[in-house]
């Protein structure tokens, strides 16, 4: 049976649970981010915040939840906002999202971003650019898949 990919609602079982320390600080960084986002591409781009994604058959989904998406006419940036960089978000970025994203939009070219507000000294190869974002007090990280 073929696999389906489509966007959907979120699923019933998620529930917004208050979060403190780390993961408070992070989510509150990518509610920043996402209101930038909408703020400068929506005039260009079509800004998805958050769409939620289920693939699979009708005997068996998976849920996903990208943290934002940026469609043109052409291409579509996949992003990924997290407080410090890490190798595991790129590893899924490029493992588990981008083929669900190639099969959403299979004409336009994927590109992956990472936004940050830290980063290591090192960084994997699959690195293509690094850029400091003053605005956002964090950098943007694009990926080569």
């Amino acid at each position: 049976m073929k696999k389906c990919v489509e966007f959907c609602d979120n699923p019933p079982w998620i529930r917004k649970a208050p979060t403190t320390g780390a993961k408070g600080r992070g989510l509150a960084y990518e509610r920043k981010i996402k209101k930038t986002l909408l703020e400068q591409f929506e005039d260009s781009f079509e800004v998805l915040l958050g769409p939620w994604v289920r693939s699979g058959n009708l005997s068996h989904w998976e849920y996903r939840q990208f943290d934002a998406l940026l469609v043109g006419k052409r291409q579509v940036f996949l992003i990924e906002v997290k407080l410090r960089h890490k190798n595991e978000a790129l590893s899924k970025l490029i493992e588990v999202y981008l083929p669900l994203v190639q099969k959403l939009y299979p004409r336009r070219k994927v590109i992956l971003v990472q936004i940050c507000k830290s980063i290591p000294r090192n960084f994997p190869d699959k690195v293509v650019s690094l850029e400091k974002l003053p605005t956002l007090k964090g950098y943007c990280v694009v990926l080569q898949p």
